[in-house]
């Protein structure tokens, strides 16, 4: 019996191997709970211990940082209000010594009451002495008992001079002071007028040397000046003038020894009278002395 081949069946392309080529694996769908491994949470203790004690450190700093920082505003604040308001920075008195002018302690800017370290030394000094120029020196010092003490030297003079009706000093340097009755000369000084600053260091050695070394002539000046060719006149006392000449150290002693020798010997017979040097060693003198010898006759 002849049968008829049955028809395969046939496989669609996309089902066969071939058309699994161009079929697309449908993504797997997992569930979240399903087939997912379980894990467990293992407390680990050293772990723990380490984080605590790192975070404990961390605490601690801080705190301390802040402590310190309390502590260190604190005391700024306490040392501010201490620097201005304690009583024992403040000055406590002045006290004065040696030669002081009289209107010089309402003139300080130096104060009782004022914080002791904070007082300018330096800077006050250098301020009296250019308010007080009669001052050779002025000194300011701290003690420990909050006191300053202030000590002052007057120049000393050597000359006066006169000016506006007013009565300066002149020291051994030349330097012209004003002079006050807290400075008024206790002996007597010549007057000098008509001399440039210039010549007044020399002029002021040699009235120094004077009195040292030939007191009777310097006692006996009364004044000095000088002319246009700076030749110096002396005038002595009882109207006695003296036309000295040049002012030369080598033979200044000379010419007050000759002095000394023509009012030994002569006396003025009408005033003023008047001595004049020619030279170094010889003087004239002009018709109103007399030989003291016919004074006698």
């Amino acid at each position: 019996m002849n049968t008829r081949p049955g028809r395969k069946k046939t496989i669609p392309i996309l089902g066969s191997s071939r058309g699994r080529f161009f079929k697309e694996k449908k993504a797997s769908k997992k569930l979240f709970f399903k087939n997912r491994r379980s894990q467990k949470i293992k407390v680990r203790h050293r772990y723990v211990a380490t984080v605590l004690k790192d975070t404990g450190r961390k605490i601690w700093f801080w705190t301390q940082l802040g402590i310190g920082t309390a502590v260190l505003i604190w005391a700024s604040i306490f040392l501010v209000h201490f620097w201005n308001t304690s009583p024992t920075l403040r000055l406590n008195e002045i006290k004065f010594y040696g030669d002081i002018p009289e209107n010089l302690p309402d003139s300080l800017s130096i104060k009782p009451g004022q914080n002791v370290f904070l007082l300018q030394i330096s800077r006050e000094e250098k301020k009296i002495l250019r308010e007080f120029p009669e001052l050779r020196s002025i000194s300011l010092w701290r003690t420990p008992f909050r006191e300053i003490i202030v000590r002052g030297d007057f120049r000393i003079p050597v000359a006066l001079s006169q000016k506006d009706g007013k009565t300066f000093g002149i020291d051994l340097a030349g330097f012209v002071f004003p002079i006050h009755k807290w400075n008024s000369p206790k002996e007597t000084y010549p007057f000098i007028t008509e001399f440039k600053r210039a010549q007044l260091p020399d002029l002021m050695r040699a009235l120094t040397r004077l009195r040292k070394e030939a007191p009777d002539f310097y006692s006996l000046i009364s004044r000095l000046e000088t002319d246009t060719i700076n030749s110096v006149n002396v005038e002595l006392r009882d109207k006695i003038f003296v036309v000295w000449g040049p002012l030369e150290p080598e033979v200044l002693m000379i010419k007050a020894g000759r002095v000394l020798e023509v009012l030994n010997n002569f006396v003025p017979i009408k005033k003023p009278a008047v001595l004049r040097f020619v030279t170094e060693n010889r003087v004239v003198i002009d018709a109103n002395w007399m030989a003291k010898a016919e004074e006698k006759i």
